[in-house]
């Protein structure tokens, strides 16, 4: 507002607005938004807004009919008005400084004189708009509907104005003030206004106070940045608002330093601690202080000193045979000293190592081995409170042992004893201290070692067998058991405890890799079960084989009860005898024996054998198809035993030596083995094939083929089946083709000449008449030809294509043109097949040109070039022309097959 602070309308009678004047409260008349008196009535007045309510300025008005005069000056500070309508616009001619001014358009312009500035009046600053370089300029007020804009700034109509006493500022704060300590930190000022304007704003200021800094707001508080400080200060902040008195708040620093350890009482066991840490904070800390430790009474088993925010200590190992204290005292103090600098207060911190005596024991206090040499034993040690810098050592009265300590384990290693008594040596493990810290500790192992105590196994230690006689000499039926003996000395004894058991002897076993007891017994004739033992002596020990033998079924004793057989025809036999005490009535050979079955057939009694006589049967051949088994029934006096035949099923198989056979192109014959595997009585083979240039002469061990020679440029195959009973075999032969046909050609340029010449079964790389083979340019066709071949030229393809008549034919699948012989001189010849190739048009082509044609290259260059060549090719036109033979020109890049001739 300095612009127009002093622009005073001297010319004009205006209305002279007075300063703001505070007037006595109007009983129960308030009629502004709060208390506060009214000051004036200037309804119609023009003021200049700070705000939506502060007033800046007051412009006063006047009409007298003819002009319109401006004043503007400030009311007293504090001033606020209550706004009511706005109304009006300015009519007439206004007068500023003297100078009559003009309005237009809305406007009212000042003309200013040649020298700058109106003579009449004068001012700090320029108004805005004018200039001072001597030349008229404007300044412009405008009216536009409620509102006067001049120089730029807005005035509006009030009504009236109200006193500067109308809100308080108040806090909870004790006597205005704040104690805070000396750290960086933002101080929170409570504060409530009341009554509240809504065009009320708080704000606030600080004092000198270097310390406190950026001022922030939030809701019903004023935050107060303030930096750390050494020394105790204070500094005041200042709360404003308006219509209300200024608020003083005073932030007092105090400074209370301390030293503040994590914990000040601990205990440790008794093991060495080499990183023991006690953190600490520093409350109100500063730079030229520094925190020390130190140690009471200065103990030589801790140590401590300061690293960083923590006290750092080491505590040695208590061997001193009772818990022990240390005290440390903590300390934060200045490096610079002085009053301004007062020391925090020494703090005391009790560490405590409590004391446990070293010991140790083992996994157990004895054990036992056997006489071998040993040396792996070990006994687990436990350390109870170990201690650094501690060992083992070990003490031992026997000189057949050796012992130490590995990790926490005792070793020991003995020599074997040679003697039969035991013996016995006490291990004393110490653990004791290297530098002599504790009174050393022990335990006491003691281990026996056992004399040479041979240990026999058995394998298996009880059998039970039949009544049948098992005899060791006469018919090699022996029976034994497998032993072993460890630590033996030598003297190896069998003996038996019953007259049925003889002749236990050793012998190596070389199925079970083993030695063996094997003994003979007698045949058990009795009805009854009986047991006896053979006992297997070594030194000392012993061990006892037990055998127990079951009594006859039946009185008449066949010497087994059970028999398989394969499935051919063929005669058994079963031996058999009486048991002791039966009394047959009816002579032997008239024994009775039937069958369940029949293709197991009764025959009659042999010879005698001693004892025992002989039964033969008969066995059929097996063609069931299946495993079977029958009875046979032998009964006398009524006495009856049974022998369960068992025959196995194997069909019949027909094996061919050969499964494939290659035969040669020209008419012979071959042997061919075939046989039978498990053949049946009175079974033939028979033979066929599917082919009439193949005839087969059948043997007993195999077949004679002979076959006709093969005229033809393809390969043939043909089956021969072979059958025996229900089943049937097949083998497939293969003829052969001859390399080359000796073709007898007809010069068609000279029909009176003929000529012979070798042409190729098949194409080139083709192993078979009716196969592509190889496909190449005419050069690549040059470089892979067989040795001592040639392309056909043009005039033998011509006079090769006329020596037959061509048809349109598949052979083995592939589509392709039969020529057969045209005459006499090539009669020998029953066909002679060319594949439909197509051909490729150049070298990169990957797909097939005019499929259903066969090409070929030949020697002959197409009009003189090089460029292209000569070729024969074959195609079907129609059923009325048939297949087209002839010659053409191909490009030499083109790929076509080859078939050469010598």
């Amino acid at each position: 507002m300095k612009a127009w602070k002093y622009l005073i309308l001297t010319a004009m009678t205006a209305v002279a607005v007075a300063a703001c004047k505070k007037e006595e409260k109007q009983n129960g008349d308030e009629p502004g938004p709060g208390p506060g008196p009214v000051v004036e009535d200037i309804s119609g007045m023009w003021a200049l807004l700070a705000d939506t309510y502060r007033v800046q300025a007051i412009l006063g008005i006047e009409k007298d009919g003819s002009e319109c005069g401006f004043s503007i000056f400030e009311p007293a500070a504090g001033c606020y008005f209550y706004q009511d309508e706005v109304y009006g616009d300015i009519e007439g001619e206004p007068v500023v400084m003297g100078v009559s001014c003009t309005i237009s358009s809305g406007k009212i312009s000042v003309p200013i004189t040649e020298r700058g500035y109106p003579e009449v009046g004068r001012w700090e600053e320029p108004p805005a708009g004018f200039v001072v370089n001597g030349r008229v300029c404007e300044a412009s007020w405008t009216l536009s509907g409620k509102t006067l804009t001049l120089g730029g700034k807005a005035y509006k109509k009030v009504t009236r104005l109200v006193g500067e006493t109308y809100s308080s500022i108040t806090t909870t704060l004790e006597d205005n003030s704040i104690k805070v300590g000396a750290e960086e930190q933002v101080v929170h000022i409570p504060y409530t206004i009341s009554p509240t304007v809504p065009w009320g704003e708080l704000t606030a200021t600080k004092g000198s106070a270097t310390f406190i800094g950026n001022i922030a707001y939030g809701e019903g508080e004023v935050l107060v940045s303030v930096s750390a400080v050494q020394s105790a200060v204070s500094g005041d902040v200042t709360l404003h608002y308006p219509g209300a008195k200024d608020l003083t708040v005073t932030i007092v620093r105090e400074i209370t330093r301390a030293i503040v350890p994590e914990w000040t009482s601990k205990t440790y066991d008794y093991n060495e601690l080499s990183s023991g840490t006690l953190p600490f904070t520093i409350v109100n800390g500063s730079s030229s202080y520094q925190a020390g430790v130190r140690i009471e009474n200065d103990p030589e088993w801790i140590g401590a000193w300061i690293n960083g925010s923590r006290v750092a200590f080491s505590i040695a190992e208590n061997n001193s045979g009772a818990s022990r204290t240390a005290r440390l005292i903590l300390s934060y103090t200045s490096s610079w000293g002085g009053e301004a600098y007062p020391p925090a207060p020494e703090v005391a911190v009790t560490i405590t190592q409590t004391y446990a005596a070293p010991s140790i024991s083992l996994g157990s206090t004895a054990g036992e081995t056997d006489f071998q040499e040993k040396n792996n034993i070990t006994v687990p040690i436990t350390v109870q409170n170990p201690r650094n810098n501690a060992t083992f050592v070990t003490e031992t009265e026997g000189d057949w042992l050796s012992c130490g300590v590995s990790g926490n384990q005792l070793t020991i290693s003995v020599d074997p004893n040679y003697g039969t008594e035991p013996r016995s040596s006490a291990i004393r493990v110490i653990y004791q201290h290297n530098y002599g810290a504790f009174e050393a500790v022990s335990a006491t192992y003691t281990l026996t070692q056992r004399g040479i105590e041979p240990v026999i196994t058995l394998d298996p230690e009880e059998m039970t067998i039949d009544f049948h006689e098992r005899s060791k000499w006469a018919t090699g039926e022996f029976i034994s058991f497998c032993y072993n003996v460890d630590y033996g000395t030598g003297d190896l004894t069998f003996t038996q405890d019953v007259n049925w058991i003889t002749y236990p002897d050793s012998f190596w076993d070389s199925e079970h890799n083993s030695y063996a007891c094997a003994f003979s017994v007698l045949s058990n004739d009795t009805l009854e079960t009986r047991t006896g033992h053979i006992t297997v002596t070594a030194g000392p020990t012993s061990k006892v084989f037990t055998l127990h033998q079951t009594g006859v079924q039946s009185g008449i004793i066949l010497y087994e009860n059970e028999q398989t057989y394969n499935t051919l025809g063929q005669g058994g036999h079963i031996k058999f005898r009486f048991a002791a005490g039966f009394q047959v009535v009816t002579p032997y050979y008239d024994i009775q024996c039937t069958s369940n079955v029949d293709w197991l057939r009764p025959s009659g009694v042999g010879g005698q054998y001693g004892e025992w006589f002989s039964y033969s049967f008969n066995v059929d051949e097996n063609n069931s198809g299946a495993d079977r088994e029958g009875t046979l029934t032998f009964s006398i006096d009524g006495q009856t035993s049974y022998l369960k035949v068992i025959q196995t099923y194997t069909a019949p198989e027909i094996v061919f030596n050969d499964p494939t056979s290659t035969l040669g192109y020209q008419s012979g014959s071959t042997w061919i083995d075939c046989t039978i595997r498990w053949p049946r009585f009175y079974q033939e083979f028979s033979y066929e094939t599917d082919v009439d240039w193949l005839t087969i002469e059948g043997g007993t061990y195999g077949i004679t083929v002979q076959y006709a020679e093969n005229k033809t440029n393809i390969i043939r195959s043909a089956t021969i089946t072979a059958h025996y009973m229900e089943f049937s075999k097949t083998i497939t032969v293969t003829q052969g083709i001859r390399e080359y046909f000796d073709l007898v050609l007809t010069d068609m340029d000279n029909t009176s000449v003929q000529y012979h010449i070798n042409w190729a079964s098949c194409n080139v790389g083709a192993p078979n008449g009716n196969l592509c083979g190889n496909y190449y340019t005419w050069a690549q066709a040059q470089s892979n030809l067989p040795s001592g071949s040639r392309l056909p030229t043009l005039d033998e393809w011509n006079d090769f294509q006329h020596a037959f008549t061509w048809t349109e034919t598949t052979v083995g699948g592939i589509s392709g043109f039969v020529g057969t012989p045209i005459g006499e001189a090539n009669a020998w010849i029953d066909l002679y097949f060319i594949p439909e190739s197509g051909r490729y048009n150049n070298t990169s082509t990957t797909s097939l040109s005019y499929n259903n044609y066969a090409y070929y290259w030949s020697s002959t260059p197409y009009q003189n070039t090089t460029s292209s060549y000569w070729g024969a090719y074959f195609y079907y036109y129609n059923d009325q022309y048939g297949v087209i033979a002839s010659r053409g020109e191909m490009t030499a890049t083109f790929r076509l097959p080859v078939r050469v001739v010598k």
